[in-house]
């Protein structure tokens, strides 16, 4: 398994080309929005990518046959452009709330250290600009 992060998904695979684009979009929004009304930010979005060609263990048809396939089945997306692929995906990492603590690492990071032109390029904003900058992202790789 190789691990990657945004940076990497962008330069190599560019979009994530699932079948049900709109049922992963509003889960996407829907678990954005349950984050920033409970003030959290920093959450990333982990995607697998499982290419079944006969080199797994196991087939899709054996993997979609599976007594665990329905229970898990909300974090699978099949591909769009291989029926072979299928991407798992799942948000990670949502445990961190925009404290006092972040507050005043934003206003550090703002107006002291980096002084960014656009202040949303920093990783430490308050959940509504996390939450609409992550949405963002998201759409952007699914479109």
């Amino acid at each position: 398994m190789i691990v990657r992060k945004d940076t990497n998904f962008l330069n190599e695979e560019k979009k994530l080309l699932i079948l049900n684009k709109d049922h992963f979009l509003h889960n996407v929004i829907r678990d954005a929005e349950f984050f920033e009304d409970l003030n959290i930010m920093d959450y990333s979005l982990l995607i697998f990518k499982i290419e079944f060609n006969g080199e797994n263990l196991i087939e899709l048809s054996e993997f979609i046959d599976n007594k665990d396939y329905n229970y898990y089945k909300k974090h699978f997306f099949p591909s769009s452009e291989n029926n072979n692929v299928v991407y798992i995906c799942s948000i990670i990492d949502y445990l961190q709330n925009f404290n006092i603590f972040k507050k005043i690492e934003n206003n550090l990071k703002n107006y002291i250290i980096e002084r960014p032109d656009d202040l949303e390029a920093i990783s430490c904003v308050p959940s509504d600009v996390y939450a609409s900058r992550f949405i963002k992202f998201i759409q952007n790789i699914t479109n």
